[in-house]
């Protein structure tokens, strides 16, 4: 199944990553022992280019690094995946990053940088409010949808498939017809459950 990088999920992964790592533990991995700390920041003859005096500075705040001499700035991540010679795309180390840390998992909501059919970004669903005790079009209602929908499978991805579905103009009717062909035969559930009961706020 074809899937792709979600920006969305990977600007999260670049916020929440910086709160795992420190410079400390970067430099000490990287053998860098030329650092000279200067308070709020260290400086050290950048890694990347020949560098006749120290040029690079380390923030220790905000986990960015820029070397003035070459340009090259970035944060955590990107200053890993440099010194590892780059030799993967750099979303593709990012994504090996996030696998190797349950606690990045865990911050960011998420244990992949990729989305594909079956893992929608719940972030996409954020370019339309509906109201769940009213229809679009003709057919069933948007509660009567998710009622369905609740019975073919009643985890996050099929909710997010189903708004997703919608917000392209699809009406509930197909957005239910095109669910349920990738599903088993369902009875009819007995209560309606909103989708707003379960986006919450």
């Amino acid at each position: 199944m074809a899937s792709e990088l979600s920006p969305t999920r990977f600007h999260t992964f670049i916020e929440k990553s910086i709160e795992f790592f420190t410079w400390d533990e970067i430099m000490q991995d990287a053998g860098i022992t030329n650092a000279s700390d200067k308070g709020d920041q260290y400086e050290i003859t950048c890694p990347f280019h020949e560098d006749k005096r120290p040029s690079c500075r380390l923030n220790k705040t905000t986990g960015q690094y820029h070397c003035f001499s070459c340009g090259r700035k970035g944060t955590y991540t990107r200053f890993m995946w440099e010194l590892n010679g780059k030799r993967t795309p750099y979303s593709v180390f990012c994504e090996q990053v996030l696998k190797a840390h349950p606690d990045i998992q865990k911050a960011c909501g998420f244990n992949s940088l990729m989305i594909s059919e079956h893992n929608l970004d719940p972030a996409f669903n954020k370019r339309r409010v509906f109201n769940a005790n009213t229809s679009l079009g003709t057919g069933m209602s948007i509660t009567t949808l998710q009622s369905r929908c609740a019975r073919l499978s009643d985890d996050w991805e099929m909710m997010v498939a189903s708004l997703t579905l919608l917000q392209q103009g699809v009406t509930p009717d197909n957005v239910y017809a095109t669910l349920k062909k990738q599903n088993i035969e369902i009875a009819m559930p007995s209560k309606e459950v909103g989708l707003m009961d379960i986006l919450g706020d």
